[in-house]
């Protein structure tokens, strides 16, 4: 099965650092050497902000022929009616409403655990991704809870912001430290909630109950009990 998209970039974050690992030698690296690893954090952290949003947003056409989006959508239609009549005249409304829900979404980011959360259930209606991401973050070696996934990933996403937004700077104008193992296992926390939202919001689409088809009666004539005749009428489902 091919790579999706954001697997294709965890890889590549996860190269960056290997890489950072091969030519760096033992000891502090030199700061241009610790910005690999601020470069690999910023672009896993893209990568599930990618993730989140597409998996949000390809279940929305499912879910409206569905009838089970959530409350932000009808919201989403009252503050763009215009927009949302115009989707009625496309030859796929529902691919349309995906569209025009993705153009209002697409100026936020869904990295913290509060916006993810509040996306999938306010848009779509789905659980979080916490327990399942536990789960494939488990090991032999250590067991993850889903608190301390929401921790963890906060906490790198904090870090990414600081990283992007001041340099990564201490108050003395000096850079943080970075440690390779935190990025390492910061990109494995994020590659667990990306692949646990696109399984668990698959999960959703695929759990709504099918449409009971309507009742259909024919009539079937019967032998009589002795002459081989027609005694009857029964009418079968």
């Amino acid at each position: 099965m091919p790579k999706t998209a954001f697997e294709h970039t965890i890889a590549r974050a996860k190269a960056v650092v290997e890489f950072q690992k091969q030519v760096v030698a033992q000891g502090h690296p030199p700061r241009h050497l610790s910005d690999v690893l601020r470069g690999a954090v910023v672009l896993a952290a893209a990568g599930l902000d990618d993730a989140i949003l597409d998996s949000v947003c390809s279940s929305i056409p499912a879910l409206a022929k569905q009838g089970r989006l959530g409350d932000n959508v009808s919201k989403w239609i009252k503050e763009k009616p215009v927009e949302t009549l115009q989707c009625f005249a496309e030859p796929n409304p529902h691919e349309a409403l995906g569209t025009l829900c993705r153009e209002h979404l697409g100026v936020q980011t869904f990295q913290k655990t509060e916006k993810i959360e509040g996306l999938l259930k306010g848009t779509i209606g789905c659980e979080p991704p916490w327990e399942l991401a536990a789960e494939k973050l488990t090991t032999k070696r250590k067991k993850w809870t889903a608190d301390e996934v929401q921790k963890s990933l906060n906490d790198y996403i904090d870090r990414r912001n600081r990283i992007a937004h001041d340099g990564d700077r201490l108050p003395s104008g000096r850079a943080k430290a970075i440690r390779r193992d935190w990025v390492q296992e910061g990109i494995d926390i994020v590659e667990a909630v990306g692949l646990a939202t696109q399984d668990i919001v698959k999960t959703y689409v695929r759990s709504a109950p099918k449409p009971r088809s309507a009742t259909t009666r024919r009539r079937t004539i019967k032998p009589g009990p002795t002459t081989g005749g027609t005694s009857k009428e029964a009418v079968t489902k």
